[in-house]
């Protein structure tokens, strides 16, 4: 009986331990340091927020995305999209201090763009292969944009086209391909 009552006990300070160690993403956007952030009118900034997203506005050229990713240890996944000239994300993990976390979890980076290019186009089957690999070339510099799903652990990748003319960014639409990736509790895939 009296390990019972030890591990009862146990138990309970182990979820009393977990429930304060929650936090919500809000709570974590007013703990930010003034180093990541500078917006003084939280108020008018936000788009959207949920106990685990925020979407907020920090100017006319930029947003930034927060969510909460459920793991042994809760990690902090925060998009900065850049939309001037053409759109580009900055993706980054923290813990719940505020410590960068150096680790990709997962998601492809630009370092490996042929890679990137390959995961995030397809060739139409009424294209040729010759005109396929013309088109990825135009790639040059690959720049990526993210989105962080509001509902789930999710996030969605595609390839921005940086400083074409208006008949290439077109031509590359035809080849251009969101993927989405899920959040495992390790790793998105």
């Amino acid at each position: 009986m009296t390990m019972l009552k030890i591990l009862l006990s146990l138990y309970a300070i182990l979820t009393l331990a977990t429930a304060h160690a929650q936090y919500t993403v809000r709570e974590l956007w007013l703990a930010m340091p003034d180093t990541l952030q500078s917006y003084d009118n939280l108020d008018e900034a936000i788009d959207t927020v949920t106990a685990d997203y925020m979407a907020v506005r920090m100017s006319s050229s930029m947003t930034m995305e927060l969510r909460l990713l459920p793991a042994v240890d809760t990690l902090l996944c925060v998009v900065r999209t850049y939309e001037t000239p053409d759109g580009e994300s900055d993706i980054r993990f923290y813990d719940m201090q505020w410590q960068r976390i150096d680790d990709n979890f997962g998601l492809p980076t630009t370092a490996d763009g042929d890679s990137l290019i390959r995961l995030l186009t397809s060739r139409p089957d009424t294209m040729t292969n010759e005109r396929y690999e013309e088109l990825c070339l135009y790639f040059d510099p690959i720049m990526l944009i993210a989105n962080l799903s509001p509902e789930d652990c999710c996030i969605c990748l595609t390839l921005s086209t940086p400083m074409l003319r208006r008949d290439e960014t077109e031509a590359l639409k035809a080849i251009i391909r969101q993927k989405k990736l899920k959040w495992n509790g390790e790793m998105f895939n």
